[in-house]
């Protein structure tokens, strides 16, 4: 093998290996979005909800900002998207916790 082309591998080695270094060195917004696990809506008297973990952007685009049409909207937590923190909706964390169902409060102190 001549030395231009053992040159040549070396260069083409080294640009892969420098290639994989900045791959791993992408800030953290450049990695996929966090999935978040919600109570989608079925409309099914029989099974109203059905749990699933989709990315924050499916959450967003496809749960949060539409899909009240049932009459049942989905539950959904608190979660992030492109950096804005939306509220939960219909009982969030607490009601997916409970089986995709309001939790039923005991509240000790009526005066509160």
């Amino acid at each position: 093998m001549t030395t231009g082309r053992i040159l040549a591998r070396t260069g083409a080695l080294a640009a892969v290996a420098a290639s994989a270094l900045l791959v791993s060195a992408l800030p953290a917004s450049a990695a996929p979005a966090d999935k978040v696990t919600i109570c989608h809506a079925t409309g099914s008297a029989s099974n109203p909800y059905v749990v699933i973990t989709p990315s924050a952007a499916g959450v967003y685009n496809g749960h949060y900002r539409q899909h009240d049409d049932l009459g049942q909207g989905d539950i959904i937590p608190t979660f992030t998207y492109n950096g804005v923190t939306y509220q939960a909706k219909n009982g969030g964390k607490a009601a997916i916790d409970n089986g995709c169902q309001l939790p039923t409060y005991v509240d000790d102190d009526p005066t509160s």
